[in-house]
């Protein structure tokens, strides 16, 4: 699963432009799939048959990340941009970028620090230099509303952490595509989703295939640095899985936050209830689908999500996996 997630994360998929994640899925699913579907949205579906009759479970994981969108092209080449998910503007200036399908090199500009050190610029102040020295030049490399992605690649670091831009999502990607390889007695289908850090996409899945139950696969923001209050931290990274009873939008399904802790218990996994809200995901885009859809999530906590270099612990992902696998050994739609 590893190597998984780091040629996940090495590939961009800015909302909206998620082609290069999906067909990378898609050839990774293949062999494992009993029945493959696309929405028009460009949700990817695979369908796996379970060994028993134990009922239907949708798990979700998106395949998107936030970057940014050309708005337009300056006369002296840099392009001015707009932010496409929610992006800290601190972490902006001097942000290494690439543009577009063929991952063209670029900076993000920043004001030079005898001119204004203490000021946190916005989007809109900052502009992406490629190296043209003007429009006509930049626009044979790119065009008003192509996407631009955070640049860098994947490692390892210090004890046991990974690093990696689109870590958020990729990491569920990667933990859907090994359980597909795996029997399960009940029928899942493994949903990759689009536009989630917009807030969209996952709707038009859920209303499509209205499953028994769901399980979202993610991230969420441990907040365990020092200088964050205790009260005000998350959770822990190399604390475990993280299954909550609910995120910024959404109250989970009592019964399947109990199922999900208790299989996890059962398994030896070890985990942790988050002490704040994560933030908002793909469940209540389930829970507004059709008649709604019971949901819960298990999440990996993790480091500076948003930004050019997001953190996790790797035994924090296993722990994922292995909660995500006992919930679905266990699951039975009549107990939820």
């Amino acid at each position: 699963m590893r190597e998984l997630f780091l040629n996940l994360c090495r590939l961009n998929g800015v909302s909206g432009f998620e082609d290069a994640v999906r067909d990378a899925i898609r050839a990774e699913a293949l062999p494992y799939a009993d029945r493959m579907e696309e929405d028009p949205a460009g949700n990817l579906m695979v369908f796996k048959k379970g060994t028993e009759n134990r009922g239907t479970v949708m798990v979700s994981a998106h395949m998107d990340e936030a970057g940014f969108l050309v708005k337009s092209i300056h006369a002296d080449g840099t392009l001015r941009f707009v932010p496409v998910g929610s992006l800290p503007d601190r972490v902006l200036p001097a942000a290494r970028v690439a543009v577009g399908e063929k991952a063209l090199p670029g900076v993000i500009s920043m004001t030079p620090p005898h001119m204004g050190r203490d000021k946190i610029s916005k989007p809109g102040d900052l502009v992406i230099d490629i190296g043209a020295e003007s429009r006509e030049a930049a626009e044979k490399r790119t065009y008003p509303g192509d996407f631009v992605a955070y640049a860098g690649e994947p490692a390892a670091f210090g004890e046991g952490f990974l690093k990696a831009k689109a870590l958020d999502g990729r990491l569920g990607c990667a933990i859907l595509l090994t359980l597909l390889r795996e029997e399960m007695p009940c029928d899942i289908w493994y949903v990759f989703t689009v536009q989630a850090v917009i807030g969209s996409g996952a709707m038009t899945a859920a209303h499509r295939l209205q499953p028994d139950a769901g399980l979202v696969i993610a991230c969420t923001e441990a907040a365990d640095q020092p200088f964050v209050p205790q009260v005000q931290r998350t959770c822990t990274c190399g604390g475990g899985a993280v299954i909550p009873d609910a995120d910024s939008s959404t109250l989970y399904h009592p019964a399947l936050v109990c199922a999900a802790r208790m299989a996890a218990e059962r398994a030896g996994v070890r985990c942790q209830e988050p002490q704040m809200l994560p933030g908002a995901t793909d469940a209540r885009l389930f829970a507004q689908s059709g008649s709604g859809i019971p949901t819960a999530a298990i999440f990996a906590p993790a480091r500076y999500l948003h930004t050019p270099v997001s953190c996790v612990k790797w035994s924090d992902a296993e722990a994922v996996e292995r909660a995500a696998r006992a919930f679905l050994q266990n699951f039975a739609a009549e107990n939820r």
